[in-house]
Order: C-alpha cells, then sequence, then structure tokens
C-alpha cells in the first residue's frame, strides 16, 4: 500500500517513485496513497520472469503475505492472521520490458523487492537492467516460509554473482512463538 515509498518521502526522497501491486484490494489502497504525490507512478500487475497471468494468493493480513507461491506452515503459524483467504488472477510483466519503455527516466534507479517468496523470479525478469541500478533492497527469508522461494544465502550469492555487495541489513519478521527471526530486509549496492 506504499509504505516503503512513504518512508522515501518522509526521509525526503523528491525523486520519482514506481510501484507495481497485482492484488486489487492493495493497489485500491496504494493509489488513494499516492493519489497527491505527482512523481509516484502506480502500476496493477505483478513483477516476474515472463509476461502473462499468474493466480495471486491472497493473504488474510491486508495483502502483506499475498504471494504465488503456496505458504508454509512456519510462516503460517508465526502469523496465523496472514493466512490466505482467497485466489485473485493477476497480469504479470518482466520488469525489463517496463524499464525499456521507461527508461529514459530512470537512469540509475535503486529497486526494492518484496515479494513473498517470488524476488528469484522478479530478478530473472529484470537482467537487462541490473547494471544501472544503484542499489538493491530485498526481503530475505532466514527459514522456508513460502514453496520454492530461495532462502537468504540465496540471494546473498545471487547479488554477490552479479555485482552488488551487502551494505545493511534490518529485521523484519520475528516468530512470536519463539523469538526467532524469519526475514529480514538486505540492501545491497552496486559495485560497479
Amino acid at each position: 500500500d506504499g509504505g516503503f515509498g512513504r518512508r522515501c518521502r518522509a526521509f525526503g526522497f523528491p525523486g520519482a517513485i514506481a510501484s507495481f501491486e497485482p492484488g486489487a484490494q492493495a493497489f485500491r489502497r496504494l493509489s488513494n496513497a499516492i493519489s497527491v504525490d505527482g512523481a509516484w507512478q502506480a502500476y496493477r500487475c505483478a513483477l516476474g520472469d515472463e509476461g502473462g497471468d499468474l493466480t495471486l494468493h491472497v493473504a488474510a493480513n491486508s495483502g502483506a503475505s499475498s504471494s504465488f507461491l503456496p505458504m508454509l506452515a512456519a510462516h503460517e503459524e508465526a502469523a496465523p492472521g496472514a493466512k490466505y483467504v482467497e485466489d485473485e488472477i493477476v497480469p504479470v510483466r518482466r520488469l525489463d520490458e517496463w524499464y525499456a519503455a521507461n527508461g529514459t527516466e530512470w537512469s540509475r534507479p535503486a529497486l526494492k523487492i518484496d515479494t513473498q517468496g517470488y524476488k528469484h523470479k522478479v530478478l530473472a525478469g529484470a537482467e537487462a537492467m541490473l547494471n544501472n541500478l544503484v542499489s538493491l533492497q530485498i526481503e530475505l527469508s532466514l527459514v522456508p516460509l513460502y514453496e520454492g522461494s530461495w532462502l537468504w544465502i540465496d540471494a546473498v550469492d545471487w547479488a554477490r554473482d552479479h555485482g552488488f555487495e551487502l551494505a545493511g541489513v534490518d529485521p523484519g519478521l520475528w516468530d512470536p512463538n519463539t523469538g526467532r527471526l524469519l526475514q529480514l530486509d538486505a540492501a545491497f549496492v552496486n559495485k560497479s
């Protein structure tokens, strides 16, 4: 619903923001949140490794845990309010295609990915724009939370292999039953 972009604005970032949100309800909240910000665009689609339509499993927690991937027990136990409540068919685009059409105004972008286990597919659809990125922020799972998703080490290895260096981490989801950290956000900078 634009929470990350609002934090960027609160920190004083005045530049252009593009947000991609596939879920209908979450997109409505995002559109309302950015309606007075002329430098912020919202697109109702998901990002992935190929275009088309996919089934989005919409979570009860305002869509925050919605994913294309099946949720695993560790996630459901740590966040019972995140269970899937419905499915929705949504459009999927490759980020490279969007960037090719809009890239002239995005010469050195930063990319934040929070796709509930689907980051590997988003990155596979963004290969052409990677060298232009100044930074990359990815939500990382320390334990399996979604079927078929990367664990933290997979993302860190991918980032290193693609010229990015870890610059910082921010704790995310904790399991209230065990106190174990399950997810964190990792910021990477482009070394080139």
